[in-house]
């Protein structure tokens, strides 16, 4: 029997205060993230992997579904963003 690792991982603090936030913006990662990035290969914006990163590549995807959709083009994922992303993607399921 292995004895019990003491060894905890530190999350960065972004990761923390999106939670709170519910904004996603360029480095965030999580669970969040992969959702936003689901939600944009499901509309035809993205065709990367579903990681979980918000890299330029995602952010590339989010500011032209932003164009595409008429919000402002931040390329930060916003509650704006995030309603219409989803209320869309309700629509095509």
């Amino acid at each position: 029997m292995t004895a019990f690792s003491e060894t905890f991982v530190k999350l960065p603090e972004r990761s923390i205060k999106l939670r709170a936030s519910g904004e996603l913006e360029l480095g965030d990662f999580g669970f969040s993230v992969q959702k936003l990035q689901e939600h944009l290969i499901r509309l035809g914006f993205y065709d990367g992997p579903i990681d979980g990163y918000l890299s330029p590549e995602t952010a590339v995807s989010l500011r032209q579904a932003q164009a595409y959709l008429r919000l402002q083009v931040t390329g930060c994922c916003d509650a704006m963003t995030w309603q219409t992303l989803r209320q869309i993607g309700l629509k095509r399921a």
